[in-house]
């Protein structure tokens, strides 16, 4: 529904980030509140999916971390086809953090 795609990437990267805190929880761990605790979340998530389609999702966040940081700092805007990719890859990372901790 949202139309817009700068606030659908807004929107799916913070959800995927959400994500990435939340099994880094379950690990029994948590993200670091300072410069480059984003991309230790993108890594982590790189870590832990490999097979398709999460570890594919998992790869391209750190490039949607980049597009975030660029937005935020040089006024980059997302395309439609980027929002889309992120949110495809936020349900494909919903489904495999769902399947390890059902």
């Amino acid at each position: 529904r949202v139309k817009r795609p700068v606030t659908r990437h807004d929107l799916a990267y913070n959800i995927v980030h959400d994500i990435g805190e939340a099994l880094l929880a379950g690990y029994g761990y948590r993200a670091r509140n300072e410069a480059g605790a984003h991309q230790g979340v993108a890594m982590f998530l790189a870590s832990i999916f490999v097979k398709p389609p999460a570890g594919e999702a998992a790869l391209r966040l750190n490039i949607a971390r980049q597009n975030r940081n660029s937005r935020y700092y040089r006024a980059y805007q997302p395309s439609e086809v980027q929002a889309d990719q992120l949110v495809a890859d936020g349900m494909a990372l919903l489904d495999a953090a769902g399947e390890l901790f059902p």
